[in-house]
Parts: C-alpha cells; structure tokens; sequence
C-alpha cells in the first residue's frame, strides 16, 4: 500500500512538472513571436522614416531558398553552363529580412539615390564561378519606383541591376 501511494505520488509530481515545463514553452514561443512582429514592424516603421514604402505582403520575411532546388532560383541563368549547376557549388548564408531591408536603404544612400515605394523583392541565388568552383549568392531582386536594384544577401551590398 505504502509503496503505491509512493508511485502515485511520484507520477503526479512528473505530471504537474510536465505542465509547467509545457507551459514555459507556450510563454517562450509567444515572446519569440511578439519579438519576431516588433522587428517587422520597426524595419518597416525604419524605411517609412527614410521615405519608402514598402508592404509587408511584398517582403520575403521567412526566406523561401532553402527547400527549393537551388538551379530554379538562380535569377542570373544566362551565365549557367548548360542551364544548370555544376556538381559541387557553394551556397553563402543569408542575413535576416529586417537586416537587409536596413542595408537598402543604406545601400541607396551609398549610391546617392532615393526611392519612394519597394514594388516587389524576389529572393534568388547570383551564381559566379572561376571555372574550378562555382558559387551562390543569396540575393534580392528589387524593383522600386526609381529602377531595379540587386541586394548581396550576405554582405548587403546594394547595386543597379540592369535589364
């Protein structure tokens, strides 16, 4: 008898242990997302401070690449041998939207440009290759109302992409 009450006290002190580990988690998730929302609104909030417009529809906030076969995303594939990529290539690491989205307008500053509204952001890799080794670049393709821009995604150099 002694030794049940002792089970059954053990499994209920794992039980109430296990709500409240749950319960943290639920409070740990919902800062995440209430950090993650404050930092889109402020990089939004960022750019209307600088005279741009841009919709929050518009900016890839979570990125698309990964998961994607990376040939399909190259958005400069005229410079692919044969149309597609090499056996072995490498892939740069991309920095956050609300980053890049600092680094434009700091980018359009640098190139002594200003723009008003960001119409669309499409996410794709620059590829360049020595002959030896192949790399890809995350970018952003960017057009505005003043002309189409290229953002490095992983230096957050800015520069005109001419069509």
């Amino acid at each position: 008898m002694e030794r049940t009450k002792l089970k059954l006290t053990v499994i209920l002190l794992l039980a109430i242990l296990n709500v409240v580990l749950l319960g943290k988690i639920v409070a740990q998730d919902q800062a995440s997302r209430a950090y993650t929302e404050t930092g889109r609104s402020q990089a939004v909030v960022y750019l209307q401070n600088n005279g741009i417009t841009v919709s929050e529809a518009v900016v890839p906030w979570e990125s698309g690449l990964r998961g994607k076969a990376a040939a399909e995303l190259v958005l400069n594939g005229d410079q692919l041998p044969e149309g597609k990529l090499p056996l072995a290539y490498d892939i740069l690491e991309m920095r956050g939207a609300e980053t890049l989205l600092k680094e434009f307008v700091v980018g359009m500053a640098a190139l002594g440009e200003r723009c008003t509204v960001i119409r669309e952001i499409q996410e794709g890799y620059w590829y360049t290759s020595d002959g030896t080794q192949a790399l890809l670049t995350p970018v952003w393709r960017m057009e505005t109302d003043r002309g189409n821009y290229l953002l490095d995604g992983n230096t957050g150099t800015l520069r005109h992409l001419y069509e």
